[in-house]
């Protein structure tokens, strides 16, 4: 009876659990008719968590509405809605806010963003929101002369003084702007003198933005799952550093010290003897507000446990909250502004025009100098600029998630419960093909003449959320939209600007590429070598036909000289490359066809690249095919038993350089002649390539792999001659199995004609397969790897990207170098945010051991699973290496894109998802002391701010 029992206990548990979790939410909810965006969200929240966790979400939910419409459930109680009807319906119907906007709370108090009712939220707006309106901004005398002091007073001369300590190098611009936004924001808040200086004050700005900016890759634990987070503190576990809780710490406290001291003033104030630009204009209206609250309400107010009775820390939680939005949302826009019309001169010139045309004194000392916010507000190229630069690039472009009401709402023909997470986002609004066409495209015309007036104009404004709608829409955004358009003036009639060219970025690329290319293709490479070795049949290959284990040993043999030489010869390779291609492009070698300019301008850079590397390849191939029998007693290193081999005969180094040029030109040209045409050609067919890093490394590494590996296999026989010839250099093996008893090096022709008396043609086509595979997988990985890092260089140093961060003031010219946030992402928000800093020390050896781990974890698998995949490929080239190598060179956002990139093409070990989180918990639990991230705060001073 008992067993009886058990089973049907069991029975009903078992489908209990089956109808709640797989039935119930797939079959029978009220949202089982909506389309998911994947097949397990009906399932599970893991597809959107995921999403959110790599920071991803936006463009997720993107690719989600285009290809299921304007409602998509993206999680069993989670809808993600596109369109402005189904927007107006949840912002301006009164969808309560949910818990998941408590992680924004200061000092554990509410403020206005944070507060999750209307009617709570309606009486704190009510304090403040006539001085964040339009007309009193425009009408403020405190307003203006903080402007005219922040932007004429500190703005100004530092951009000036810039331009003559700099020159050409470039100023970093993206601190400098949300200085600027900071100062002006504080100076509203507290007044002039008790604000922030930060456009001045450099080292606290720096170590500040450091603060802030280092806080937003680690939102998601306690956003997303804050029960698991709170579980997993009691249990001494942290799933994000500790350093964040510091920052935030230090963050309240600053902000605390600044409320303290202008009520302090307030309190000191004599009426008629404050200056207009020291009246802390939303804090007194703060206080008013409370006061009246109090006054009127009493202990029956809404507000009382909050405001009333916490006044001080209620105070200093809304500041704080408008501090951090209005600093942030408007420099972020403000960087872009300036990388656009940076890329665009002729824009720049509209603009300045327009301003200039302005009754006002640009170079004036004067309080004329300023233009009345009135009349910036009435011109239609800085309207449209400013507009499109917020629709394009919006501050926070993701989901700004509700609550249904109960018992539920109908929502797009669909009937939706209460209680489920839905939400809107700008990102999507933003990119309507219907209402933005070609909406990708930053082209501040569509808001100009035809485009921007009639139904066009007012069906783009309405679609525009770069702030939100209905009653909870950013309370600051005159104030934002005021700022931007007062900095854009001070600036942009006193300079012109433009992106810096840094040089250095093919350099570095090629020198990422190179690295990334040696370390993953260097054991095909040797077994290549050893194939088309004279003597591959005595010591690689047993009677049997199996390979022998010698063909396996040693496969990093000869990765010293590769190294060394890689790097110059490839930074080389590159810089000839693309000056070439200038050359031609511009005309100054004369008009020829441009397959041909690509193959002489591969050409010339082969040649130069030949006359590096040749010596290294000699060395590589002679130690690859070396084993430790020939190693005389104390010596280690294969490479330094051939080196000295050659210090007799020095000029054997350049055997095989004729078969080197002989086939590098011919295949280079091929390759690159394929590679630009199918790069070319996939981008008409891809639009998107254009704007997107990655699709910009896919494109790159498909084109090069086709392109390489085909003209690999054509030169398979000069590759076999070559490589006979270079190890008879090097006296271990002689070129051709009749090549014995020769008084000379025999030449390319004997070689060849020996190889094929003995060995037939198949012996000159010894490793094609390999060489095919190891042609397009290095090429493929080569210039993906090269085209990511130069854009992504170029995104951060160069005109390759919406950055801004450097840039040359002077009168007559401002050079820009961008670098804040990629096209093809999105800006930071609080939202959707994912900051990558140059790692510290600390992160880079935290790193290196999870690096460890995965090569053991790669080996073990290589050793139980016994392929020759394995083997050659994945204990060849560990992926945390090349993480490593691209985190150490500061590719912060490219180290991701080539992870996932060498995730698809290695076999994996199980154990390697295990040491990654090894590794990821042994930096989350390290505590870092700011003052030792030195390496780090020289990086942040650069404005080498990524986000996806």
């Amino acid at each position: 009876m008992q067993t009886e029992t058990l089973i049907l206990l069991a029975a009903a548990t078992f489908l209990f659990v089956l109808y709640t979790t797989v039935l119930q939410p797939t079959l029978f909810s009220p949202l089982a008719r909506i389309p998911t965006a994947h097949w397990s969200c009906s399932l599970s929240n893991y597809w959107i968590l995921r999403a959110r966790k790599q920071a991803r979400e936006n463009e997720t939910l993107f690719k989600a509405h285009l290809r299921h419409g304007p409602i998509v459930r993206v999680a069993p109680n989670t809808l993600s809605v596109d369109g402005v009807d189904a927007m107006r319906a949840i912002y301006q119907g009164g969808y309560e806010k949910s818990d998941w906007y408590r992680v924004f709370d200061n000092y554990g108090v509410p403020h206005m963003f944070s507060t999750l009712g209307s009617r709570e939220h309606s009486r704190r707006k009510r304090m403040i929101s006539n001085v964040y309106s339009k007309s009193y901004i425009h009408a403020s005398a405190p307003a203006r002369a903080q402007s005219r002091a922040i932007l004429l007073g500190r703005l100004v001369p530092l951009l000036r003084r810039e331009a003559a300590t700099r020159g050409a190098n470039g100023t970093e611009v993206q601190s400098i702007l949300m200085a600027t936004t900071m100062d002006l924001i504080s100076s509203y808040i507290f007044g002039l003198g008790n604000g922030t200086n930060f456009i001045e004050d450099t080292s606290y700005r720096d170590h500040w933005l450091q603060l802030y900016l280092s806080r937003h890759h680690h939102h998601f634990w306690p956003q997303e799952l804050p029960s698991l987070t709170r579980l997993c503190r009691k249990l001494g576990v942290r799933l994000y550093p500790s350093f964040v809780d510091d920052a935030n710490q230090e963050i309240r406290a600053w902000n605390k010290n600044m409320c303290d001291r202008a009520e302090q003033s307030m309190n000191n104030d004599v009426k008629g003897r404050c200056l207009p630009a020291d009246e802390a204009v939303v804090f007194k209206a703060m206080h008013a507000g409370i006061d009246k609250e109090e006054n009127t309400e009493g202990q029956d107010s809404l507000l009382y446990t909050t405001s009333i009775q916490q006044r001080s820390l209620a105070v200093a939680s809304e500041i704080l909250d408008h501090l951090l939005a209005g600093h942030e949302t408007a420099g972020i826009v403000l960087t872009y502004i300036a990388w656009r019309l940076s890329r665009s001169p002729d824009v720049q010139e509209q603009l300045r025009t327009e301003l200039l045309s302005l009754d006002m004194e640009p170079h004036a000392n004067d309080g004329g100098a300023l233009a009345d916010p009135k009349q910036l507000d009435a011109l239609p190229v800085l309207h449209a600029i400013v507009m499109e630069t917020l629709r394009l690039h919006a501050p926070i472009p993701g989901p700004q998630p509700r609550s249904t009401p109960y018992p539920g709402c109908r929502i797009g023909g669909y009937d939706i419960p209460g209680g489920v997470r839905i939400a809107s986002l700008a990102h999507t609004l933003h990119l309507d093909e219907r209402v933005y066409p070609d909406a990708r495209r930053w082209d501040h015309a569509r808001w100009l003449g035809r485009e921007g007036d009639g139904e066009n104009g007012r069906q783009m404004n309405r679609q525009f959320w770069a702030f939100g709608s209905g009653g909870r829409m950013c309370i600051g955004s005159n104030f934002a939209l005021t700022g931007i358009k007062n900095i854009v003036a001070a600036i942009y009639t006193n300079f012109t600007t433009a992106v810096v060219d840094d040089a250095a970025n093919q350099q570095q690329a090629a020198a990422v590429a190179t690295v990334a290319v040696d370390v993953m293709v260097h054991p095909m490479d040797t077994i290549i070598t050893r194939v088309q070795s004279p003597a591959y049949k005595t010591q690689y290959r047993q009677r049997n036909g199996l390979f022998h284990r010698n063909l396996f040993l040693g496969l990093y043999q000869g990765f010293g000289p590769t190294l060394l030489a890689g790097i110059p010869a490839s930074a080389a390779f590159f810089s000839v490359y693309e000056a070439s291609k200038a050359l031609f492009d511009r005309g100054h070698l004369g008009p020829i066809p441009l397959p041909l300019a690509h193959a002489v301008s591969g050409a010339a850079a082969d040649l130069t690249a030949c006359a590096i590397i040749n010596p290294a390849e000699v060395l590589k191939q002679n130690a690859q095919v070396s084993t430790t029998e020939r190693l005389l007693p104390g010596q280690r290193s294969h490479v330094l038993k051939t080196l000295r081999q050659f210090t007799r005969h020095p000029t054997r180094l350049w055997t095989g350089y004729t078969m080197l040029v002989a086939s590098s030109l011919p295949g280079t040209s091929l390759t690159f002649s394929l590679y630009e045409w199918l790069k070319q050609k996939m981008a008409r067919d891809d639009e998107e390539l254009a704007r997107s890093i990655p699709h910009q490394m896919k494109v790159s590494a498909v084109s090069a792999a086709v392109a390489a590996g085909c003209a690999s296999c054509i030169f398979v026989p000069v590759d076999v001659v070559k490589t006979r010839m270079r190890l008879a250099a090097g006296g271990d093996e002689p070129a051709a199995p009749t090549c014995e008893a020769r008084a000379t090096r025999p030449g390319p022709m004997a070689v060849a004609r020996d190889v094929l008396r003995v060995e037939g043609v198949r012996g000159l086509f010894r490793g094609l397969s390999l060489t095919f595979v190891a042609g397009m997988f290095g090429a493929g990985l080569y210039l993906g790897c090269y085209e990511g890092c130069r854009k992504d260089d170029g995104t951060r140093s160069n005109a390759d990207s919406p950055n801004g961060s450097n840039g040359n003031f002077d009168r007559d010219h401002i050079l820009y170098n961008c670098r804040t946030c990629y096209e093809w992402s999105y800006p930071p928000d609080t939202f959707n945010a994912d900051y990558g800093f140059p790692p510290s020390w600390e992160d880079n050896a935290a790193f290196a051991i999870t690096c460890g781990l995965t090569t053991a974890a790669h080996l073990a698998q290589a050793i139980v699973v016994k392929t020759l995949f394995c083997w050659v490929i994945v204990v060849g080239a560990p992926r945390a290496c090349i993480r490593l190598i691209l985190r150490t060179v500061g590719a912060d956002e490219q180290q991701n894109l080539t992870y996932d990139a060498v995730d698809s093409l290695l076999l994996l070990a199980p154990l390697c998802e295990i040491s990654e989180v090894g590794g990821g918990a042994l930096m989350a639990g390290q505590h870092n002391t700011w003052n030792a991230h030195v390496g780090q705060k020289r990086k942040m001073v650069q404005g080498d701010i990524l986000c996806r």
